[in-house]
């Protein structure tokens, strides 16, 4: 009996010793302190909408502070987000796969090797824009579990404060705008 546990315990420890954790990281990212604004491309996104979905979730994670999607100038699918030093590729992709979709690639070392590095941009540090803060006591997303409700509510706190609170609101567009110039050009 002790000769098969024995066996059996050489062999998980064996096994578990071989097997490959994935760690990824990315790419494209600017450090300021403890935090972080990273870019990264994703494909499998079906449209706009969807984009948004993606982005009310990563927003409601503690360690995102704020992000956005876009279409990037080789039309690809993009996001960039402000995030602390916990918040991992890793973490980023298990809430892209709730959605069916995924990473490029291009944009994220896979156990420090990039898959697809000819889609790479010549330099990060040009792109972006200036981040605009929210003003206070604009609504936050929040998960409950029924992520319909909670895009619902999400949806109807942030138009009533905007009703409430118009000038505050048109201010955060004028400089939204603003920090986007440079995209017009």
């Amino acid at each position: 009996m002790k000769k098969i546990v024995f066996i059996n315990l050489c062999l998980l420890f064996t096994s578990l010793s071989f097997s490959q954790t994935v760690k990824m990281e990315f790419t494209q990212k600017k450090v300021v302190g403890n935090e972080l604004t990273v870019y990264f491309y994703v494909q499998n996104l079906e449209n706009e909408e969807q984009a948004q979905i993606i982005l009310e979730d990563l927003l409601s994670e503690n360690g995102i502070k704020s992000g956005r999607y876009f279409k990037a100038g080789n039309g690809k699918d993009r996001f960039q987000l402000y995030v602390n030093e916990i918040i991992t590729a890793n973490y980023v992709r298990d809430i892209l796969l709730t959605h069916n979709v995924d990473f490029d690639y291009s944009t994220v070392r896979v156990n420090g090797v990039i898959q697809h590095p000819a889609e790479l941009p010549e330099q990060v540090s040009v792109m972006g824009s200036k981040k605009t803060e929210m003003p206070e006591g604009f609504p936050e997303f929040s998960k409950t579990g029924n992520h319909e409700l909670d895009v619902d509510n999400y949806r109807l706190s942030k138009d009533k404060w905007i009703e409430e609170n118009s000038e505050q609101y048109n201010q955060m567009v004028k400089e939204m705008e603003e920090n986007n110039k440079w995209r017009e050009k």
